[in-house]
């Protein structure tokens, strides 16, 4: 699996940004970066958006482009260095609820530190 070679985060649009095999779980773990500050609240909130739904639809089809993928966990993680606002915490919220339900995957939000 591969990884973005860009750091620039959400700027890339529906790209994502890092796709990985977590050594420890054996999970298929696909990354958001976000370096940005969200000054235009809701550009970064429609451009997270697009990852997220990015990421899922990559997930939904996993197994076809990677069979070694068969059987794995999937996690995605949103990682921003800087926090998000109340509607990019809801949206996360609101994204997790459903991929959990709908597909078995959890999604993790986290500030770099």
């Amino acid at each position: 699996m591969s990884a973005c070679p860009s750091g620039d985060g959400l700027d890339l649009g529906d790209l994502i940004d890092a796709v990985d095999l977590e050594p420890v779980s054996d999970m298929v773990v696909l990354t958001i970066l976000d370096p940005g500050r969200w000054e235009d609240a809701d550009r970064s909130l429609r451009t997270l958006e697009n990852k997220l739904d990015a990421c899922i639809a990559f997930i939904v089809d996993l197994e076809a482009n990677y069979p070694d993928a068969a059987g794995r966990s999937r996690r995605i993680d949103v990682v921003t260095r800087h926090a998000l606002d109340d509607a990019g915490q809801r949206l996360i919220e609101h994204a997790a609820s459903l991929t959990l339900i709908q597909l078995g995957v959890d999604i993790r939000y986290r500030r770099q530190q």
